[in-house]
């Protein structure tokens, strides 16, 4: 069984000191990705995701400085009604392998995320139209690499509670 979840707007890293982090699936895709968000100006941000000043501004330097910020694990780290409810706080040592065999959270920057890959907080929406040298959005961007990776999990069944704007990014027919 393979559980997809959408990440949430709201980031905070609240990760007991215990739990140790894992690498992620695709760094290379995330920093290329970083890489042209690098170049954007907090006006450009601010139009390509539909943000508040503030908010432009704010993930204009969290851009600008993502290697220097610190990271903490995806389950910790995303905040929201799902994550709310998952209890995670509660969570022990086993709880926290089983999510980490069986719990996938798509994401527009990194992809895919298991529960315990450090993430930097960022703020990428899968439907944004961030153009790259793939293509004209994220759906380009990623293409049929979601879709390899969780075949590569080999799941019998998938449960997918992602949002229809995550989801699509799986490319069905590869999957």
């Amino acid at each position: 069984m393979l559980v997809l979840l959408s990440p949430s707007k709201k980031i905070e890293n609240t990760a007991p000191s215990w739990v140790e982090e894992t690498p992620l699936q695709f760094p290379q895709e995330r920093d290329e990705l970083v890489s042209v968000l690098k170049d954007y100006t907090p006006q450009q941000i601010k139009k390509l995701m539909e943000l508040s000043d503030n908010l432009a501004e704010l993930n204009y330097q969290r851009y600008q400085h993502f290697e220097e910020d610190p990271t903490g694990p995806a389950l910790y780290t995303f905040k929201g009604d799902v994550y709310d409810k998952m209890a995670i706080a509660d969570y022990n040592a086993e709880d926290l392998t089983f999510a980490q065999g069986h719990v996938r959270i798509l994401s527009g920057l990194y992809g895919l995320l298991r529960p315990l890959d450090g993430m930097t907080p960022y703020r990428l929406e899968m439907g944004r139209k961030l153009e790259t040298a793939k293509g004209k959005n994220l759906y380009a961007f990623w293409g049929s690499k979601l879709a390899a990776y969780i075949n590569t999990q080999q799941p019998e069944v998938i449960i997918n509670l992602a949002s229809q704007e995550y989801f699509k990014a799986v490319d069905k027919k590869t999957l």
